[in-house]
């Protein structure tokens, strides 16, 4: 993804855990952020929801291989923009 976003001229950070997440999300302002469910040493909906219960405002494009109803409506109440299923 970050390939993909570095020829199209974005910039991006890679997070590759729970911790650097939310480091991350914590020292920078973001135009969007993509939000695995499975960050290895935490959960991406409690990442999200950790994001809306300090009212950081940015789009949240959640991101699982396991997406289900139940998933779904968990990232809705916590207003993520969009549930993708990632292709295995």
């Amino acid at each position: 993804m970050a390939k993909l976003l570095t020829s199209e001229k974005y910039s991006s950070d890679i997070a590759f855990g729970y911790k650097e997440a939310q480091k991350c999300i914590d020292e920078n302002s973001y135009g969007l952020i993509l939000l695995d469910w499975n960050l290895g040493d935490g959960d991406g909906l409690e990442l999200l929801k950790e994001i809306r219960e300090f009212e950081i405002k940015m789009p949240v494009f959640m991101l699982s291989a396991n997406a289900t109803y139940y998933l779904s409506s968990e990232y809705s109440r916590c207003s993520s923009q969009l549930l993708c299923n990632k292709l295995s």
